[in-house]
């Protein structure tokens, strides 16, 4: 069973395989932190979660960050899921930027992205310099992250 907890700027679900937060940043800026294998034992919890955030910024697209470097694993459901809403938003997505340091998860990454057509607007990159980089430039000036 999947626990919800809520935490000021951040929403936590705790599952049997997983854990991920989704935490808003700044306006336009948010990072999702995956640990675990993601099943999709949440559910459509976390999209609906990612749409209120979306819903706030108005007419600011949204840099969003996905730190996957202590994910295992992303079946095909949870994969497929976040493609389908990276697809549906990719007008209200400035940049997104994940990072993966398994092998599968950056092939499953790369596929994700060919899916949602978002290979001018997502990086996949394997070093955790390069993602605190790229998140700090876009809390500084969000507007060219």
């Amino acid at each position: 069973m999947a626990v919800l907890t809520r935490l000021h700027d951040r929403i936590e679900y705790e599952g049997i395989y997983c854990t991920m937060t989704v935490q808003q940043l700044s306006d336009d800026v948010v990072v999702v932190r995956i640990e675990g294998t993601d099943i999709g034992e949440f559910g459509e919890r976390p999209l609906r979660m990612m749409d209120r955030v979306i819903a706030t910024t108005g007419d600011r697209p949204l840099s969003l960050f996905i730190d996957a470097r202590a994910v295992r694993g992303a079946s095909l459901t949870a994969s497929s899921a976040w493609g389908v809403w990276l697809t549906m938003h990719s007008s209200s997505l400035r940049r997104v930027h994940m990072l993966a340091r398994s092998t599968f998860v950056m092939v499953t990454a790369n596929f994700v992205r060919r899916f949602a057509k978002l290979e001018d607007k997502m990086a996949i990159l394997s070093r955790d310099e390069d993602f605190d980089l790229a998140l700090g430039q876009a809390l500084r000036s969000p507007a060219t992250a």
